[in-house]
């Protein structure tokens, strides 16, 4: 599943292989965190963030799955700031594996760390609420959008309707 990555290095590999064995086990989950995942630099850390997110690494199964996780550690790190498109990309993730408590949870983060919710966070978590059936999520999503400080734009109303 992860091989071929050019992304990943071969210690970010290692951690990804012991999370994806580990997440059933949240002992084992928070050994990995600690002994592999928390030797990662930056770069590998943000890489195996990615690959978790395009696996899909968000489990309905779990309260914590690997991919949050490694989200948390990131934001632990001295050298994080809040960065739009790391925000984007992990309410996706949250949104396509149906964690609407998660995606919520996530804005209000956003909104604790001062980095306001770009448009386009909105609207696609929207946009895959919608595409999955979830229209009470979606327009739950929407009503938050109006009260931020990124007011709908046209293709969110076009993806509402």
């Amino acid at each position: 599943l992860w091989r071929g990555k050019k992304d990943l290095g071969s210690e970010a590999l290692q951690a990804a292989a012991a999370l994806k064995l580990a997440k059933r086990d949240s002992k084992a989950l928070q050994e990995v965190l600690a002994s592999k995942v928390g030797r990662l630099v930056k770069l590998d850390l943000l890489a195996l963030l990615h690959a978790l997110q395009r696996h899909d690494e968000v489990d309905l199964a779990f309260q914590v799955s690997p991919c949050f996780l490694v989200f948390e550690r990131a934001r632990k790190e001295v050298w994080y700031k809040p960065s739009v498109p790391l925000y984007r990309d992990m309410l996706k993730s949250l949104a396509r594996n149906g964690r609407v408590e998660g995606v919520y949870s996530l804005f209000e983060t956003i909104k604790q760390e001062k980095a306001e919710p770009h448009i386009a966070m909105f609207t696609e978590v929207i946009d895959i609420f919608v595409g999955s059936g979830r229209f009470r999520d979606a327009l739950k999503v929407f009503e938050m959008m109006k009260d931020s400080e990124a007011p709908p734009n046209v293709r969110t109303y076009r993806t509402i309707i």
